[in-house]
């Protein structure tokens, strides 16, 4: 009886909850901890293979066959159901820069093979994974700290890998994001014993912003026993908000490894950023089937971007489907995710039909690259009401491609897909900067791994846009060439643009095939929005994207006013409208005598007071027309952006930045964790000016780092 009302309603409540709670916990420093040895085949990275049954695997290969590889095409070009961007030079004012402003080499080849890259970019650190290592560079690309990932789990690896000594410890499938909501680095990955049948999720966590700052690592098990059925956790996902970290994980039946439905755990931040804590809480959702009772394959955790206020409530999940010929996504709402979470499925219809990718063809060799073995989508992103996902895909006529998939979360409505035609391309390395606007489809940037040239012509594997393919990609053996399970991407949470990684082909050494890593960044742009705003200026974009979201309509027509002096009643407008936009709900009753309810800006400084961002000036007054110092919105600033997880408490550097803001002054937690996030540098050398009032232009630097990057 529950199916049948299940399939008439477009949501339903699905999932199973079980809780949990941390196995071990240890801690890494990057400065002090001493580096153990590191035995090449002491540990090995995941191999997975296709989560289809043999009649699925049987009918997707009927659906998608591979592309001839002697086949010249057109040019590659974007296909979309909207009008979009083909692969033409940017225009001015487009999201990002045609070609990357910074490019250089990432982590070389290491003993495990294939590296999956992934990419976190914090304000100070570019930090790179692969299946055996983490790197940290600066943001001119030189490496300042390489270490392997029995080094930095060195503490726990005995209990983990008991049998590491006879190769059966698997340790890979690592990830990593830059929390850009509360400045932390959260790095996962997977670690299990095939002998004694263990299986772990890692999640290490920067106890700053900075990669300089120290680590935590937790210790999660993720072995599941229900009757006689016992299961471990493959291909872990992340994804964030602004109240938890979400990781999702394959599950397959122990010894006979079939598999069964994926599960999603939940972790509160007020409990993984709390310092001194020694145990870690968790939750955990089962039971993900879609609405034609297939399997749920995988499933892909949405990283949250942009103002939370306007988020959909709850976490959002995606998944595509396993059968041939599927027209649909499934997305989840994770509701009430920090107390009895439960998961809402919507089934999203009427898609272009897709399968699973085909391996790629490439120049040299008759030798095939593999693409990935199911139709997953391996990055999804929520700005602003809509969920983008970029999905490892295959077409009837489209065999090895990626496609990306815009929906409207409120009204569950898809907005646009668009793909990739004329060519091969895998493994997107995707992130969706604010610079995109509400009115922009998709980023101009779609990087991916291809092995097509911009001409249609086959070529080595390489990167899109950052990085051709040098050689034939052969490691070794018959069959497909295993080529990773994913790339990385991610918005730089300063200067807005976008940080890309992947793997391709080097040259070969006597005849044995190598890879390498490579980082790029995209720079972003916009297009003038106020006459009195220079191109040339340090603030033109972050003024121009906080008009574009509608947080500023300037100080006149067509005017910014950028050197003008910003108001406490101004800035309290800045501040609830880079949360909520427009759609709030202020108290009613004036909590100032002098901001009555006929005020211009009365709802914001109502609400800015609700919110416990401010008490006012005095007991009963609000000063609207005072001006506001710089030190003062640093305190506006980092209560509107942590003050709902952990009020005043939260960590800061204690060696002060700046040489005019002591230690003692009440500022200086404040002023600290500013500059700590990136959101400013001072106002000159080693200095902050903290009784200087902000300047608008400043502002806008501040609101846009602090809230929408």
């Amino acid at each position: 009886m529950r199916l049948f009302f299940c399939l008439l309603l477009a949501a339903c409540s699905w999932a199973e909850v079980t809780t949990g709670v941390s196995v071990r916990v240890s801690t890494f420093d990057p400065a002090t901890t001493p580096r153990g040895s590191v035995i090449p085949g002491k540990t090995k990275a995941p191999v997975h293979r296709s989560l289809l049954t043999p009649e699925q695997q049987a009918a997707q290969e009927a659906f998608v066959k591979p592309r001839s590889p002697g086949k010249v095409t057109a040019p590659p070009r974007l296909e979309s159901s909207e009008t979009l961007p083909s692969r033409a030079p940017a225009l001015a004012g487009s999201p990002l820069a045609d070609t990357a402003g910074i490019s250089f080499e990432g982590i070389p080849q290491t003993e495990l093979l294939p590296p999956s890259p992934s990419i976190a970019v914090g304000p100070d650190d570019v930090i790179e994974v692969v299946n055996s290592r983490i790197a940290r560079f600066s943001r001119d690309g030189k490496m300042t700290d390489s270490v392997h990932l029995q080094q930095w789990f060195q503490t726990d690896l005995p209990s983990l890998c008991p049998s590491s000594s006879q190769g059966a410890c698997i340790l890979g499938d690592v990830s990593v994001r830059y929390d850009q909501y509360h400045g932390r680095f959260v790095m996962i990955l997977q670690a299990r014993d095939e002998l004694v049948d263990n299986s772990f999720i890692l999640v290490s966590v920067s106890n700053g912003a900075t990669y300089a700052s120290g680590w935590k690592n937790w210790v999660l098990d993720a072995i599941d026993v229900s009757g006689s059925v016992r299961s471990y956790a493959d291909f872990p996902q992340i994804g964030l908000d602004d109240q938890a970290i979400y990781i999702t994980m394959v599950r397959f039946r122990s010894f006979f490894n079939s598999l069964l439905t994926p599960k999603l755990r939940i972790l509160r931040k007020a409990d993984l950023y709390k310092p001194g804590a020694t145990a870690l809480p968790y939750k955990d959702l089962t039971g993900f089937t879609n609405a034609d009772n297939s399997q749920v394959l995988t499933l892909q955790p949405v990283h949250m971007r942009g103002r939370t206020g306007v988020a959909a409530p709850g976490a959002l999940l995606i998944n595509a489907s396993g059968v041939a010929g599927a027209d649909y996504l499934t997305l989840w709402r994770i509701n009430d995710p920090l107390g009895t979470p439960s998961a809402a499925r919507t089934t999203l219809s009427g898609l272009w039909k897709y399968g699973a990718p085909a391996p790629a063809a490439q120049l040299g060799t008759i030798t095939l690259l593999f693409t990935g073995t199911d139709p997953d989508i391996l990055k999804a992103v929520y700005r602003e009401g809509v969920l983008t996902a970029a999905q490892n895909a295959g077409f009837a006529d489209e065999p090895t491609t990626v496609a990306y998939t815009r929906v409207r979360v409120a009204s569950n409505s898809v907005l646009s897909q668009s793909r990739w035609i004329n060519g091969n391309f895998f493994f997107p390395a995707f992130d969706v900067p604010a610079t995109t606007g509400p009115a922009v489809s998709l980023p101009n940037k779609l990087i991916t791994g291809t092995t097509t040239g911009a001409d249609g012509k086959l070529t080595y594997a390489g990167i899109t846009d950052v990085k051709a393919g040098e050689d034939v990609y052969r490691p070794s053996g018959d069959g497909q060439a295993r080529y990773g399970e994913y790339f990385g991407g991610a918005v730089d949470p300063v200067n807005g643009g976008l940080w890309v990684t992947g793997e391709y082909a080097k040259p070969r050494l006597s005849g044995v095939s190598q890879y390498g890593t490579w980082v790029a960044y995209f720079p972003w742009g916009t297009a003038p929005l106020y006459s009195d705003v220079s191109a040339a200026s340090l603030f033109f974009d972050s003024v121009n994207v906080l008009g574009m979201w509608g947080i500023t309509g300037g100080c006149g027509a067509s005017i910014f006013c950028p050197g003008g002096q910003t108001t406490r009643g101004q800035m309290a407008a800045f501040i609830v409208r880079s949360i909520f936009g427009e759609k709030f709900t202020p108290p009613s009753t004036p909590y100032f005598t002098d901001v009555p309810a006929t005020h211009l800006q009365f709802a914001y400084i109502q609400k800015l007071r609700e919110l416990g961002i401010t008490q006012g000036c005095t007991a009963a007054r609000f000063c609207p027309d005072d001006t506001v110092t710089r030190s003062q919105a640093a305190v506006f600033v980092i209560r509107a952006k942590f003050g709902a997880l952990f009020g005043d408490n939260f960590s800061f550097p204690s060696t002060a930045y700046f040489s005019d803001v002591a230690a003692g002054d009440p500022r200086f937690p404040f002023v600290q964790k500013l500059r700590e996030l990136g959101i400013t540098q001072g106002c000159a050398s080693g200095r902050f000016c903290p009784e200087d009032p902000v300047t608008r232009e400043q502002m806008a630097a501040f609101l846009v780092r602090a809230f929408l990057n």
